[in-house]
């Protein structure tokens, strides 16, 4: 039988470990120890510190970005609504005033 360990870690005996006609094996079975010349678990923990820093820094960006474009729109909708409503109202005040079936101001 055959063993490998996952990365950073090494095995601690021989890879290869047989199966004797007594059933018993060749050799003890091996065991995955961490590689101690691997990555540094200090390293991992400063590496995932800074990767979340920099993308608590990102999401904060992006929400005050998205805030403001929505705040703009907000006020231009506003602003439009308003606009719109002042015309309809002329619109209205006008239509009150002139009416084109009147007969009282025609010249006889």
């Amino acid at each position: 039988m055959w063993f490998k360990c996952w990365e950073g870690y090494i095995l601690d005996s021989n890879k290869v470990v047989e199966c004797l006609k007594s059933g018993l094996w060749s050799d003890s079975l091996p065991e995955c120890i961490e590689d101690e010349n691997g990555m540094d678990k200090d390293l991992i923990t400063v590496s995932l510190f800074a990767l979340t820093c920099c993308l608590s820094v990102i999401l904060v960006i992006m929400f005050r970005a998205v805030y403001r474009q929505n705040r703009c729109l907000k006020h231009q909708h506003e602003s439009n609504a308003t606009t719109t409503e002042a015309m309809l109202f002329k619109t209205v005040h006008c239509s009150m005033t002139i009416d084109p079936h009147d007969q009282s101001d025609t010249v006889q």
